[in-house]
Order: structure tokens, then sequence, then C-alpha cells
């Protein structure tokens, strides 16, 4: 239970990073018109608000499951982990630097470390989703 749990809040983030990778992210970087600092605040708190329980449960059942059963599998994905934490932490520094205005160094460099935790998440449910196939006999 625990491992699709993990799986479940993986797959949720990894779609909710490429989406801001992908479509929300270059929109934002289109440039700066008279909206743009209120939108980065709203785009800030909803994506906050959508991604902090799942980061949560991400974690917690993460290092669950390397107490449970200290695979390496189930080891890798928690060390895939801390990137995403430490990129996550530099994303949400970098976007309150944005209350200022419109600065595209820092709206790249926001993309890059969204990139990061993406990938990581990416790899997080390949491993997951490999675990589990592991576990299924048909």
């Amino acid at each position: 239970m625990t491992l699709l749990v993990n799986l479940t809040a993986t797959l949720l983030l990894t779609g909710i990073g490429w989406s801001l990778q992908l479509v929300q992210l270059p929109l934002l970087l289109r440039g700066d018109y008279p909206e743009l600092v209120r939108q980065l605040a709203l785009h800030r708190t909803l994506n906050s608000r959508l991604i902090a329980l799942p980061m949560l449960v991400e974690f917690i059942t993460a290092v669950w499951l390397v107490v449970e059963q200290p695979r390496t599998a189930q080891v890798a994905a928690l060390v895939l982990w801390l990137p995403v934490g430490y990129a996550t932490v530099w994303y949400s520094l970098l976007h309150r630097q944005l209350r200022k205005g419109y600065n595209r160094a820092i709206m790249e460099r926001m993309k890059l470390w969204n990139l990061v935790r993406t990938l990581c998440w990416t790899a997080r449910a390949g491993i997951l989703l490999w675990t589990i196939a592991g576990q299924m006999s048909i």
C-alpha cells in the first residue's frame, strides 16, 4: 500500500512538473505585461497549494519504503527525492524575487530548477513502476 501511495504522489508531481516546464513557465517567460506580477503571485500561490501535500506524502512514503524494505530501488528513489527538495527550495526562493517585477534571468533559472526536479520525479516514477511490475505475477 505504501508503494502505491508513493507512486500516486510521484506520478501527480511528475505531471505537474512537466506541465510547469512545457506550458506554464514558457507562457510566463514571454515577457513583461501589466498583469504579470499579479499573475506570478497567483501562479506561486496556486501551484504551492497544488504540490505541497503531494510532496509531503511523497517524502514520508519514500522514507517509509526504505525503512520497510531497504532495497536498492527504494533507496535510489529516496536519494532522487533529495535534489527534488533542493530544487524546490531554490525554485521558491527565485519565485519570491519576482515580487519586484519581471526578470527574465530569474525566470530562466526557475525553469532550470523545475527541470531538475521534474527529471528526478520522472526517474522516481520509473523506478516505482519498475518495482511494482517486478512484484506482479501474471
